[in-house]
């Protein structure tokens, strides 16, 4: 993956400290935020 901006460098991060959850219920939740929290900021 090429990181292009600040937002998918977060992105990558969170994404990939979560990739390891054990609780896939925790593991959509933390990834749909992710996703979803730069259109509020």
């Amino acid at each position: 993956m090429i990181i292009d901006s600040q937002a998918q460098a977060t992105d990558a991060a969170i994404l990939q400290a979560m990739a390891s959850a054990t609780d896939p219920r925790l593991r959509e939740i933390a990834a749909s935020f992710v996703r979803h929290m730069h259109g509020f900021v």
